[in-house]
């Protein structure tokens, strides 16, 4: 077998045992489905801690990354309603979709994208504001895995009972503007 036969093997190995591969610092990343269960458990506890209870909407702003797909999940997990926005709307945009969904939670991608929905913040029902970036003056993701910490074995056993199937509501921009598209979705981890 030549080089680069061994080559395109290990890396189509590679590729089917991952559950997410993402690009990292020029690299590429993945991470297995069992690999993926501590961090989503680690969140859903966190949202718990937070207050999220099933049929709760949390926003999630940003463009793909592996924090999105892992809050993606442990919102679903917890019974909430993913509500995803495009990073690259408006402020105006963010004050109606937050409001219309009753986001209590948003979790942003950037900075920029936290300064436009703290601008509105005050405006909307959003009472928790979280990045995905390290930003000054905001609150990191990973502070709900802090949160997490403080679950009891009552409330992590009622996790695992909550909700086999949730609502996600995606908003589709016509010329009347925003309307809410709700799609059944279903959070199966192993």
């Amino acid at each position: 077998m030549c080089f680069l036969d061994k080559s395109i093997k290990c890396l189509s190995q590679y590729l089917l045992s991952a559950s997410l591969i993402w690009p990292e610092n020029k690299k590429l990343l993945a991470l297995s489905r069992s690999g993926l269960k501590l961090p989503v458990s680690k969140a859903s506890k966190g949202l718990i801690g937070l207050g999220v209870l099933p049929g709760d909407k949390v926003a999630l702003v940003s463009n793909n990354r592996l924090e999105w797909n892992i809050l993606d999940i442990a919102i679903q997990q917890i019974g909430g309603i993913v509500v995803p926005l495009y990073p690259t709307i408006s402020s105006a945009d963010y004050n109606y979709i937050l409001n219309d969904a009753s986001c209590k939670i948003c979790f942003a991608g950037t900075s920029e994208i936290a300064l436009k929905i703290s601008e509105i913040k005050d405006q909307t029902p959003v009472t928790h504001l979280y990045t995905f970036d390290k930003v000054e003056h905001f609150e990191h993701w990973t502070a709900i895995h802090n949160i997490s910490e403080d679950i009891t074995k009552r409330q992590t056993h009622l996790l695992s009972l909550i909700m086999q199937s949730t609502d996600s509501f995606k908003y589709l921009k016509s010329s009347a503007g925003f309307q809410p598209l709700l799609a059944k979705t279903r959070a199966v981890l192993d």
